[in-house]
């Protein structure tokens, strides 16, 4: 299994991840919004994300090359947004479509995919940013048994995100200032969001905010 820790370098491990095709059968990987490549603290070349800069986004980047990796059974995808911005300003959707269009290719991206794990944001006072519309679209491709016959779990860990107004940045929400009628709450318009994977026999669907295991 190969794990990409939290850090937007992950679009320079991208081409090993490709590299290593179809020997790869567990991958994890951190999906970052792109940011201005001089955020780094390190030097690096500008040749080095000249490849990814000619994508919509750093993750229809990584998921292309990921793509290359057909023998896949486990995908953790752990999307993490820009933590600036303003109050009111939701993560981008941009993370998901790219996973759509990566399911949804005329060629089969990953025929073995058992599992499906995904990390996403959930923000304080804000509807998830994963539509309906979203949801369904990710079910119409990973539900569809001549593409996907492997296909049976769906896992989903939500990070749930508060705004600090000294800072000001958007920082996930401390574990014991989530109440269990909070946390009910964040799980349903979750749940509902995905509710297309819900009731399908052989499929399960598994959401929870991301800390919920590790403290039961």
């Amino acid at each position: 299994m190969f794990s990409f820790g939290l850090s937007g370098e992950t679009v320079l491990w991208a081409p090993i991840i490709r590299a290593a095709g179809r020997h790869l059968q567990s991958v994890s990987v951190s999906m970052v919004d792109r940011a201005s490549r001089q955020s780094y603290s390190f030097s690096l070349p500008s040749e080095s994300f000249a490849e990814a800069d000619e994508y919509e986004n750093d993750h229809a980047y990584i998921l292309d090359n990921m793509a290359n990796c057909s023998s896949l059974k486990s995908v953790s995808l752990k999307y993490l947004p820009h933590l600036l911005g303003n109050y009111d300003s939701p993560p981008s959707d941009g993370f998901v479509r790219a996973l759509r269009d990566v399911l949804e290719r005329e060629q089969v991206t990953w025929p073995a995919l058992q599992r499906l794990h995904l990390q996403l944001p959930d923000r304080e006072g804000q509807e998830p940013f994963v539509t309906a519309e979203l949801g369904n679209d990710l079910a119409r491709a990973l539900l569809n048994r001549k593409r996907y016959p492997h296909f049976k779990r769906l896992i989903v860990r939500i990070v749930h995100e508060s705004w600090h107004e000294d800072s000001p940045r958007w920082l996930p929400t401390a574990s014991v200032k989530i109440t269990p009628w909070d946390r009910a709450v964040i799980v349903r318009r979750w749940k509902t969001a995905l509710s297309a994977f819900e009731g399908i026999a052989g499929i399960t669907l598994d959401v929870d905010l991301w800390w919920a295991q590790r403290r039961s």
